[in-house]
């Protein structure tokens, strides 16, 4: 196919497209892939919609509390060095950390840059990192929900379309193995593809497996014994898919509070420690 030469196509869409020529299903099979990919276009902004009030939140903090530091904390040094008498140690220490971050500020931002430059290339470039970065958020309080709803909702999505597309029952189980590769599910692939190869339906070695939910192996038990695999393993992709997006939206309600509570807290402890000399005059003249 054409469509070979072009890296925007994910491999997974690409199989599922030769499979519809083969099965002469072309035309319903691409509109059912546009769909899919709308779908995913749609989970992807979601996603960068979710983490981009945080971020800037977060990064709000991070420049308010640079300022009270580089600016505003050195004004009251030479006004606390005509008191000639021992500051609070709140005090001292931030007023150290002030001088030591007004010295290396460039430094700093320099080494942060590079850090952040040196991880984005090892992300894009080396699968190892990316797959101790998903296997770690896969058992991440706070994280785990989302990272196994992903992931699950992948795996499930490709394998159903695969099925819808007319692909053999092996070669759909390994398209779908091929797009969670970098996953915690990558592991146990091999052993659904052994089970199936030997005859076994597909739940019976997915029950043996913890990283899938008894939800799923019954559903896809149910699907097996009724005839109607394909559409029953398309509902789970749909239910981890509602999963995902209420998790995402449940977890930024649960970050926009913490963040402006950090806010709260840095500039308070700056305020604290800058006013606290003068709730102390009687002691410090």
């Amino acid at each position: 196919m054409a469509l070979q030469n072009i890296n925007a196509f994910p491999a997974s869409d690409l199989n599922l497209l030769e499979a519809a020529e083969r099965t002469g299903k072309l035309a319903q099979e691409t509109q059912s892939l546009a769909h899919a990919m709308a779908k995913r276009l749609s989970l992807h902004q979601q996603t960068r919609r979710a983490m981009r009030y945080p971020l800037i939140i977060l990064s709000a903090a991070i420049l308010i509390s640079l300022y009270l530091l580089m600016r505003v904390v050195p004004s009251f040094v030479d006004l606390y060095a005509s008191f000639n008498a021992e500051l609070p140690w709140l005090t001292q220490a931030l007023m150290r950390f002030s001088q030591w971050l007004s010295h290396y500020f460039y430094w700093l931002l320099a080494v942060t840059a590079g850090i952040v430059l040196i991880t984005k290339l090892i992300w894009q470039r080396f699968a190892p990192y990316r797959c101790l970065i998903h296997q770690l958020m896969w058992h991440m309080p706070g994280l785990k929900t989302l990272s196994r709803a992903y992931w699950l909702q992948r795996w499930h999505r490709s394998l159903a379309d695969c099925l819808q597309a007319g692909l053999p029952y092996l070669e759909c189980l390994l398209t779908a193995g091929k797009v969670v590769h970098e996953s915690p599910l990558a592991p146990v692939q091999s052993a659904l593809v052994a089970g199936v190869s030997a005859g076994q339906p597909l739940s019976e070695p997915m029950a043996t497996i913890k990283q899938y939910p008894l939800f799923s192996v019954q559903l896809i038990a149910v699907g097996e014994a009724s005839g109607n695999l394909a559409k029953l393993i398309s509902i789970l992709a749909e239910q981890y898919e509602l999963e995902l997006s209420l998790g995402l939206a449940q977890t930024l309600k649960l970050i926009e509070p913490l963040l402006m509570a950090l806010i709260g807290a840095l500039v308070g402890i700056i305020v604290l420690a800058l006013y606290l000399p003068l709730f102390q005059l009687g002691q410090i003249f």
